[in-house]
């Protein structure tokens, strides 16, 4: 697209009201999910959708409190790692965010009238 006579401007939002914008996948952007629980036919576990998509989410950073848990690393000795003669380490993250009663004002969303799943 071509603005102003020049084609290097486009439609990108980096930023919006000193906030950055970070864009996720539609097919994970959902007002509601069920997780699933590994099975003997599905290793993947994953989720279902089961609530409406998520157009956009506009949150203020003051709005939520992230955390990152760490838990045991699974360590493997050169004779269980297959893939190289040296020590593996896999180490494990769990992410989280809470919003507070009082701090809900912060959060905006726009959601299709639809339900997924």
């Amino acid at each position: 697209m071509v603005m102003n006579g020049d084609p290097n401007v486009n439609n990108v939002i980096e930023m919006y009201n000193d906030m950055r914008v970070i864009r996720v996948p539609q097919t994970r952007f959902y007002t509601a999910i069920t997780l699933r629980q590994p099975s003997d036919n599905d290793d993947a576990g994953g989720y279902a959708a089961n609530g409406n998509g998520i157009n956009f989410m506009i949150v203020h950073p003051s709005a939520v409190a992230q955390v990152m848990k760490h838990y045991v690393a699974r360590v493997f000795s050169p004779q269980q790692n297959q893939q190289a003669d040296a020590w593996l380490v896999q180490p494990r993250f769990a992410h989280g965010a809470w919003v507070l009663a009082h701090k809900t004002n912060g959060i905006y969303v726009n959601s299709d009238s639809t339900v997924s799943g």
